[in-house]
C-alpha cells in the first residue's frame, strides 16, 4: 500500500520552521548554550583512551574518506543487480544529506565548541552532518532491506540503524566537535529526510 506523502507533512513544516527560526538569530543558540557546555564539559572530564581511541574510529566510518568509496562499491554491486530504485534512494540520502547540511551550516553559521577539540574541524558546527548523514542513510538503507520483510525484521534493522545514529552522534560530542543541540537537530533533519525520501519514492 502506497503513503500519501502528505501523511508526513508535519514534520517537513516542523523542520523548515526550526531551519527559518534558527537562520534569523543566536538567540535559541544563547538559550542552550549552559546545556550544550555542561554536557561537553562532563564529557571533557571523562575522557579514557581507548573509548577516545574508539570513538574516533566511529566517527571516521562516518567521514567522507570512509562513505565516499563505501557507497561507491554499494553503488556498483546494486547497478548488477539492476536496483535502480535503490541506488537513486541511496544517492538521495547520501549526498541530499550532505547538500542540505553544508546550506544549514553556510546559513546558520554557528562556530564550533573549539575549546573541547580532541579533533580537527573547520566547517560550522549546526546541525551535525556526521548525525545527519548517519541518521538519513541508516534509516534508508533499513528501509531498502526489510521492504518486503517481516514487521520483526525491520523492527531489528531500525533498532539497528538507531543505535548507529547514536553512537555517530555521541562519537562527534565525545571527540568535542560539536555541542549536544547540533548532534540532537542533526538526527532530526536526517530522519526527516529519510521520510521525504521513503514517501516520494513510495508516491512515484
Amino acid at each position: 500500500m502506497k503513503i500519501n506523502i502528505s501523511k508526513s507533512y508535519y514534520i517537513y513544516i516542523v523542520a523548515l520552521i526550526s531551519i527559518l527560526m534558527l537562520s534569523l538569530g543566536d538567540s535559541f543558540f544563547n538559550f542552550v548554550l549552559s546545556f550544550d557546555e555542561n554536557i561537553l564539559l562532563f564529557l571533557d572530564n571523562n575522557q579514557y583512551p581507548n573509548l577516545l581511541n574508539a570513538m574516533k574510529f566511529i566517527s571516521f566510518i562516518g567521514s567522507s574518506a570512509f562513505l565516499v568509496p563505501a557507497i561507491s562499491i554499494t553503488v556498483v554491486l546494486l547497478i548488477f543487480r539492476k536496483k535502480y530504485r535503490e541506488i537513486l534512494m541511496i544517492i538521495s540520502a547520501s549526498l541530499g544529506s550532505l547538500g542540505i547540511n553544508s546550506l544549514l551550516k553556510n546559513i546558520i553559521k554557528r562556530e564550533r565548541p573549539v575549546e573541547f577539540f580532541k579533533a580537527i574541524e573547520t566547517s560550522y558546527s549546526f546541525p551535525s552532518g556526521h548525525a545527519m548523514v548517519a541518521a538519513s542513510l541508516s534509516f534508508t538503507i533499513a528501509y531498502i532491506l526489510t521492504k518486503n520483510k517481516s514487521q520483526a525484521s525491520k523492527k531489528k534493522a531500525y533498532i539497528i540503524a538507531s543505535i548507529y545514529t547514536v553512537l555517530m552522534s555521541f562519537s562527534r560530542l565525545y571527540l568535542g566537535v560539536h555541542y549536544p543541540i547540533d548532534v540532537i537537530f542533526g538526527i532530526f533533519y536526517g530522519i526527516t529526510l529519510f521520510i521525504l525520501i521513503r514517501d516520494l519514492f513510495l508516491k512515484f
